[in-house]
Order: C-alpha cells, then sequence, then structure tokens
C-alpha cells in the first residue's frame, strides 16, 4: 500500500516522494527535469510527451528506491515542503513570464483553431507576420482575444471583395475547397437550451512571409472571384474613417487609451470597390490583426489594431483534445 502512494506521489509531484525519502539530490534532479521539460513545451507542444515521460520515470524511481531502502527509510516532512514551495512559486512565474494555456471560445479562428481547442502560448517569442497570438483587446482590456498577425507597424494594409492586400500588392491564396461545412453554436434563449448548427463556406489557403495557413469565406466567395461586380465587401478594410475604440458604437467597455492611430491613404479614384484604391497604414508599436474565419470574425477591420504592449504570447500548438495534438500553422 505505501509503495503504491509513493508512485501516485511520483506521478502527480514529480520529486515529492524521493523528498519524502530523504532522497535530497534524486528530489530536486526530477524537479529539475520536470521544470526543464514545462519550459520546453513553450517552443514545442511536442515537449508534452517528454513531460509525461518525466513524470513516469521519477515515479519509477521513487518506487525503486522505496523498495530497495525500505528497511532504512527515515521519512521527512521538511525535505518535501521546501520541494513545494519552490515548485509552486518557480510554476506561476513560469506561468506569469514563459507560458500559458488558453482555450479557443468561438469559431472566430475557423480552421485553425476549433470551438474547445486548448493550446499553449510562448510569452517569450517574438511576433511577426502569420503568427497566431493572444492578446488583452484593447477596447476591453478584460478579455482576451486570439487572431492571426497579418501586418506590423509600417506596412500598407487593404481589404478589398475578400482580397488582403499588403504594400499594394495581393496576399498569395489558392481555393482549396468550394464547398465546405463548419459546426458553430447557437446561445438558447428564453429558457431554452443552446444548439450546434452547420454553415457553409469556402476554404482557402493563403502565404504571408512564407507561412501558408487556411482560412473560411463565405460559400459564394469562388463565385464573386471569378466574376467580380465591383460591388463593395461589408468587411472591406478600410472604410472611410479611422476604426478604433474610441469611434465605437455604444462604446465596449474601454477607451483603447494605449491604442495608437494609424492614417488612411487615399491612392485612386477608381470607382471600382473590389480593386484597392484606399490602405491603411499600421502605426509603430502595433499589429493588424485578422480571424481565420474571415467570414465571421470580430477583429482589426472593425475595432482597430492591437497594441504590442497588449500581446500576451505566441499560439505554439494545441495540446487538448487528443484528435486535435499538434503544431499549427
Amino acid at each position: 500500500m505505501r509503495a503504491l502512494l509513493v508512485a501516485l506521489t511520483g506521478l502527480v509531484a514529480p520529486g515529492f516522494a524521493q523528498a519524502l525519502m530523504r532522497q535530497r539530490r534524486a528530489a530536486w534532479i526530477a524537479w529539475a527535469a520536470m521544470i526543464a521539460a514545462l519550459f520546453a513545451t513553450t517552443f514545442t507542444v511536442w515537449a508534452v510527451f517528454l513531460a509525461f515521460a518525466v513524470f513516469l520515470a521519477t515515479a519509477v524511481d521513487a518506487v525503486l528506491r522505496y523498495r530497495r531502502l525500505r528497511p532504512k527509510i527515515r521519512w521527512s516532512w521538511l525535505d518535501p515542503l521546501l520541494l513545494f514551495g519552490v515548485n509552486v512559486a518557480v510554476q506561476v512565474l513560469l506561468r506569469i513570464f514563459v507560458f500559458e494555456a488558453f482555450k479557443a471560445p468561438s469559431t472566430s479562428m475557423n480552421p485553425t483553431l476549433q470551438v474547445g481547442d486548448h493550446f499553449f502560448i510562448n510569452k517569450l517569442a517574438s511576433v511577426s507576420r502569420g503568427d497566431l497570438i493572444t492578446f488583452r483587446h484593447p477596447c476591453e482590456p478584460d478579455r482576451d482575444y486570439i487572431k492571426r498577425v497579418v501586418a506590423v507597424g509600417g506596412d500598407k494594409i487593404e481589404i478589398r471583395c475578400g482580397v488582403l492586400y499588403l504594400d499594394g500588392k495581393a496576399v498569395e491564396r489558392t481555393l482549396v475547397d468550394a464547398a465546405c461545412t463548419y459546426q458553430d453554436f447557437r446561445e438558447g434563449w428564453g429558457g431554452q437550451q443552446g444548439e450546434w448548427y452547420s454553415i457553409e463556406c469556402s476554404r482557402y489557403r493563403e502565404t504571408i512571409d512564407g507561412r501558408s495557413f487556411e482560412i473560411f469565406h463565405e460559400r459564394d466567395r469562388p463565385a464573386r472571384d471569378a466574376a467580380p461586380d465591383g460591388r463593395a465587401d461589408s468587411k472591406d478594410f478600410p472604410v472611410d474613417e479611422l476604426r478604433g475604440c474610441r469611434n465605437q458604437e455604444g462604446g465596449r467597455g474601454g477607451d483603447g487609451a494605449n491604442q495608437p492611430e494609424g492614417k488612411l491613404v487615399v491612392t485612386s479614384e477608381d470607382g471600382d470597390q473590389c480593386k484597392p484604391h484606399q490602405h491603411f497604414v499600421v502605426p509603430d508599436g502595433a499589429v493588424f490583426t485578422l480571424g481565420d474565419n474571415r467570414a465571421n470574425s470580430n477583429d482589426s477591420r472593425f475595432w482597430g489594431v492591437v497594441p504590442i504592449s497588449n500581446i500576451k504570447g505566441r499560439v505554439t500548438g494545441i495540446w487538448y483534445p487528443p484528435s486535435r495534438f499538434g503544431g499549427v500553422q
């Protein structure tokens, strides 16, 4: 029975069982291996397997030590308490400054992130075009958002009839599936239960700075691409006024005090609304973000840029559910 308790203790808290048996060196080696494995998940989600291996190895080591030392073990509570205190302190520091786990709350990042995906972020990584990031919303600082960086300070960005332009050039895109579907959740109201329902879409692959990822558009997007009618899209950007926290209708719980303003530049008076004619210059110290579900995302097109100081970290990979485990594009 005591051997089982030692094994379980080793699985739950690497090094703790060794510390109980006054095996100080082994305890601190196990603890250091666990911290190193957790730190490795900052850079790749595949390091989760390394963490599991460390937990299992320290549990096996604890049982073997118990069986070998059982006749002369002098149990100690001081060593494990010290180890526990250091462990809690270090893990809190890692969570604050190095990595953190989040959960995707909506379909705005489909198909890359789906509702319920649990993922890690790296708080030490620099951010560049194409990265998935989490950040404090500039208009609602108490809310965390997940979006993709498509432009950084100094970039010129424009979206016309669904086509993304960076510095005057259309971003490379390829049609993957003209008739896809995905599941979204509709909240119930008036005592009614919520329900899942299907939404039709078209799926494209975009490439920014050599990095490719897939995005969703409306189902009729391929037809509009084939025969553009020159009409503006409701999600075109920019419009005739700067969008930001300060000029949102009804307010969003914050004035975006740290949100820098970019500028609009008219480049053509051509009446075709599907052609580039007015771009937005991303201000220094900020990034422009879009959801991968372009047809159903609340992003920088509607509330402005994200101050770099609001960025929490870059998404490194999905760790749950198992069927979705792996890195992200």
